[in-house]
């Protein structure tokens, strides 16, 4: 389950970040005044496997691969992420886990995730 191992951080001018992290996922969500401005939510996190869909409020939605050639197991410290032009990594493994593993995060938070989500799957349900 995910769960909050960071309390609010402000990471820049009243941007502040708040951390949720199990052993498969870790969930990074900005917020100004409350306000959602972006998420990254990283699958498959400490593997040489990892990556990650990155949504910001005014650039949409990316997908970012963890370089194997910065793995380099849990003694490491942050993993060099590439930004994926032309592949899409398996959005629908990432949605399943984050349905099962999001349970006890704050409930508008989750929804954005979802919702993003829901919107890779089915880009016809965008507004």
């Amino acid at each position: 389950m995910l769960r909050r191992v960071t309390k609010r951080i402000v990471v820049e001018a009243g941007l502040e970040r708040v951390t949720f992290r199990d052993d498969m996922l870790e969930l990074f969500v900005w917020t100004r005044r409350e306000y959602i401005k972006g998420f990254e939510l990283c699958y498959a996190i400490r593997t040489p496997h990892e990556w990650s869909m990155r949504w910001t409020d005014t650039e949409g939605v990316s997908f970012y691969r963890a370089d194997p050639e910065s793995w380099c197991g849990d003694s490491c410290g942050q993993r060099v992420m590439s930004e994926l032009q032309f592949e899409i990594p398996p959005v629908g493994e990432l949605e399943t886990e984050f349905v099962a593993r999001s349970l006890l995060i704050d409930e508008r938070m989750r929804r954005v995730v979802l919702q993003q989500l829901m919107l890779l799957r089915n880009p016809r349900c965008a507004p």
